[in-house]
């Protein structure tokens, strides 16, 4: 499941998008026309920069997410969940969220 982009802001995705041999350890890079293509859209449906940017560029660590999966971060700290970028343990393909 892939990130919506507005979770991010449209600065952080283009820092994030720089990075892309560097992608959180892993290389990412994309051809220059995949990657030009997928910075506009980034840049067009990007969140704003109130609580949708994170110093690491991380969104799991922006204000934003933060404050909206308290419940998956409790779950992550227990050990019920393994990473807070496995939406699916929580989002169901309906888009609905599981009671935590």
């Amino acid at each position: 499941m892939a990130f919506p982009p507005v979770l991010l802001s449209s600065g952080d995705w283009q820092i994030l998008m720089q990075g892309l041999d560097k992608h959180f350890g892993v290389n990412a890079s994309l051809d220059a026309n995949s990657r030009d293509q997928i910075a506009a859209f980034l840049d067009r449906n990007g969140g704003s920069s109130w609580g949708h940017s994170a110093d690491s560029q991380r969104i799991t660590e922006t204000s934003f997410f933060v404050n909206r999966h308290k419940s998956s971060i409790r779950m992550l700290m227990k050990g019920r969940v393994k990473s807070l970028a496995d939406c699916m343990a929580c989002h169901k393909e309906n888009g609905t969220e599981t009671p935590n």
